[in-house]
């Protein structure tokens, strides 16, 4: 097993302790089995303790635009998201006007329709 550093150790009473370990800015190569590894003078043991799974977070990749169009025209806006493959059929998108959630199931306000 590969060595990943030493813990804090938090002393709980003379004759047990907790070691805690911090990983900070974690990526996917964080990703893996974890386990912890005690020993003293006399004997030594190891047990897994945890599996960490670390999934890129869900990005846009659209860029803001304006648009601009008569009165009866018809527009399209594109919500182009980047999302891994594992989480892709749980994706939902949401559109919002002016802070205001959008229906797009039922046409809502200005006979809005979404398109997968």
């Amino acid at each position: 097993q590969e060595f990943i550093g030493l813990g804090e150790v938090f002393w709980g009473s003379e004759f047990d302790a907790t070691s805690t370990l911090k990983l900070e800015n974690v990526n996917k190569a964080d990703s893996g089995k974890y386990a912890c590894s005690a020993s003293t003078w006399l004997d030594s043991s190891m047990i897994e303790v945890g599996a960490l799974t670390v999934w890129k977070s869900t990005t846009f990749l659209t860029e803001p635009s304006t648009i601009e169009v008569v009165q009866g025209a018809t527009f399209m806006l594109d919500c182009d998201v980047d999302v891994e493959p594992e989480l892709a059929e749980s994706l939902d998108t949401t559109w919002v006007k002016d802070g205001e959630n959008i229906d797009v199931s039922q046409g809502g306000e200005g006979n809005f329709r979404m398109e997968a």
